[in-house]
């Protein structure tokens, strides 16, 4: 595994995790993201954009991500049940370092996850900097779009 992963790389001395466009599948995420050395739980930044993850995937890769995470990239991968409850409760429960950037472009989120997500959204928005939910299938419940317009003040797209 570690000669599939690169290290974790450290800028300003924090913990960044870019595996962006690699193409790594469930199999491969699910098992570093139970790895120590893969250093999730360390991580401020984890780029997991275009891995091919399907729901499952994503989700381990959440719920393997710490506290200290600040920005989460799982766009372009598929991000279902298992995936929003790993998202909810990540942000429902961070208590040191708040997640700042979430990006979820082309997931497949569609309103229903989005309407699921939005409590642990609305509550995260003092910290929660960027939110990217474009080509994700949302926005065609009249419910959805009152509630981007609710956090559309604290928000800046990413």
């Amino acid at each position: 595994l570690q000669r599939l992963i690169p290290p974790v790389e450290a800028v300003q001395g924090q913990h960044v995790i870019d595996v962006s466009g690699w193409a790594l599948g469930d199999s491969v995420v699910k098992a570093v993201a139970s790895a120590s050395h893969a250093s999730f739980d360390k991580a401020v930044a984890l780029d997991l954009s275009e891995c091919c993850l399907t729901d499952s995937g994503s989700a381990a890769a959440v719920s393997a991500a710490g506290e200290n995470l600040q920005q989460l990239n799982l766009s372009w991968n598929e991000v279902g049940d298992l995936s929003i409850a790993a998202l909810s409760k990540h942000l429902s429960s961070q208590r040191s370092s708040p997640l700042r950037e979430l990006n979820l472009t082309g997931t497949g989120l569609g309103d229903s996850g989005f309407g699921i997500l939005a409590p642990a959204l609305i509550a995260s928005c003092r910290s929660l900097a960027g939110l990217a939910v474009g080509e994700c299938g949302i926005g065609k419940q009249a419910s959805t779009g009152e509630l981007l317009e609710d956090m559309g003040g604290s928000l800046r797209n990413l």
